[in-house]
């Protein structure tokens, strides 16, 4: 279980953290890593999608859209992803996409969607 995010900020409700499972643990999941940039988490410098320098140059699509992919398929339960690029620009990214996973709690297949998640600015 996480924690529910509701527009960036943490959910309650009556004074109690709201918990998350499901297909919405692993969207909010995957929407948190692809926040994160390479080398930005002090407990693990490899975590997080190389911005710098595969995805925010914007040189080349195919290498964009595998490191979007490295990340969302290292979201626990995640075993398939397809990805979007909404927008893209030297400085600034939009991604969505659709995914296929599961969890401890379920053991059924979840599908669901995420994004858009826009990084850079």
């Amino acid at each position: 279980m996480m924690l529910s995010i509701l527009d960036g900020d943490l959910e309650f409700t009556n004074g109690q953290l709201v918990l998350v499972e499901g297909a919405e643990e692993i969207r909010q999941h995957i929407e948190i890593r692809l926040g994160l940039w390479r080398g930005e988490a002090f407990y693990d410098v490899d975590e997080g999608a190389d911005y710098r320098d595969l995805v925010l140059p914007a040189e080349n699509r195919d290498d964009m859209l595998g490191e979007l992919r490295r990340v969302v398929l290292g979201t626990p339960g995640v075993t398939d992803c397809q990805l979007k690029i909404e927008t893209s620009t030297a400085e600034k990214i939009t991604i969505s996409g659709t995914y296929v996973g599961n969890t401890d709690v379920l053991n059924d297949i979840i599908r669901g969607e995420f994004g858009p998640v826009e990084i850079g600015g």
